[in-house]
């Protein structure tokens, strides 16, 4: 479809058509309505086949960085809100399809991408997932990515076991929806921004149909699986007020500094499930036996310094406090 030249500057929005009918010469003014009706429907149409998978960079500048990283500076990026919010246990609303394009959408999103990444120096490269109301915005809006460099860190039998054989850029999706694809599921260790210190066994569908829109208000609607299937289950979770200790394997949440201690018998394999993955777990007589040896108490667990006792309490996780307490004898009791 070929337009006259002076249609090309048309505006857009409400005035278009008042200033159509007065920049056309009198006698195209017919056929310049029926050009305009018909490149419409077309752009229409090419929208509505256009498909995304909600990759999406963010708009930066030299200076930005920099600037959002000074603590309470005027243009500072917000910091994540913590389990005990009451914010994070709302239901997030739908963000309309006409404002996705707007300035403060588009201005969330961004902060979203950069939270989640954090400060990258020293070629550190770190994603992640993150949902709006993490940040105190009560949209559905969610961001995710796994870098290169995170991939790089991990090991062959790492990638194969949580499903990262290739890395992948930023995705952001307004209104997401998922829908598991087949019964496959693996259960794999999370963590959470606004569960600090602590990790846990989730257990989640392998593969999840997503669909939404993205920053550019085109339809999302693509198959993730692996790791992407579950960053994406993860961050959509949070839209619900639903968060790592909500889903989680109860028996396995445990401090980062108790995280070498084995599993419980309870817990299930990490992995895939019924791939005959390598299994984790201790039987009762090996957690006793290790139990022996003390638990696991932080940082300064093992020593300490001086004019400072140490830590009496053991963390999360420590395996010492998944035993079940021996009855003492009276005599014990007598002789201590």
């Amino acid at each position: 479809l070929t337009l006259p030249p002076w249609l090309l500057v048309a505006p857009h929005g409400a005035s278009a058509r008042r200033w159509l009918w007065n920049a056309a010469p009198s006698s195209e003014r017919s056929s310049a309505i029926i050009a305009t009706t018909a490149a419409l429907a077309s752009a229409r149409a090419a929208s509505a086949t256009a498909v995304s998978d909600g990759s999406w960079e963010p708009p930066s500048a030299e200076y930005s960085a920099f600037i959002r990283s000074i603590p309470n500076s005027g243009m500072a990026d917000r910091k994540v809100l913590h389990i005990g919010t009451k914010d994070l246990r709302r239901k997030a609303r739908l963000v309309k399809a006409e404002r996705i394009p707007t300035e403060r959408p588009q201005k969330e999103a961004a902060e979203l991408v950069r939270v989640m990444r954090g400060i990258r120096g020293y070629g550190r490269e770190k994603g992640g997932a993150i949902a709006a109301p993490q940040l105190g915005t009560p949209s559905r809006l969610i961001a995710y990515e796994d870098p290169p460099g995170a991939v790089a860190e991990l090991s062959d039998e790492q990638r194969e076991l949580e499903g990262r054989q290739e890395p992948f850029g930023p995705k952001v999706v307004f209104n997401p929806r998922l829908r598991p694809i087949g019964e496959e599921t693996s259960v794999l260790w999370e963590r959470s921004t606004s569960v600090p210190g602590y990790r846990a066994l989730v257990e989640r569908p392998l593969s999840v149909q997503v669909t939404g829109l993205d920053p550019n208000g085109q339809e999302v609607d693509y198959v993730a699986s692996g790791y992407e299937a579950r960053l994406v289950q993860q961050a959509t979770d949070v839209l619900d007020g639903i968060l790592l200790a909500d889903r989680c394997i109860m028996q396995s949440l445990r401090h980062l500094d108790a995280r070498d201690d084995p599993l419980p018998p309870a817990c299930p394999p990490v992995g895939v499930a019924g791939r005959g993955n390598p299994d984790e777990r201790f039987s009762l007589a090996q957690l006793e036996e290790a139990a022996d040896q003390g638990g696991s108490r932080g940082l300064f667990g093992g020593f300490s310094l001086p004019g400072m006792s140490k830590p009496k309490a053991l963390l999360v996780g420590s395996l010492a406090l998944r035993l079940p307490s021996k009855e003492v004898a009276p005599e014990e009791v007598k002789s201590q």
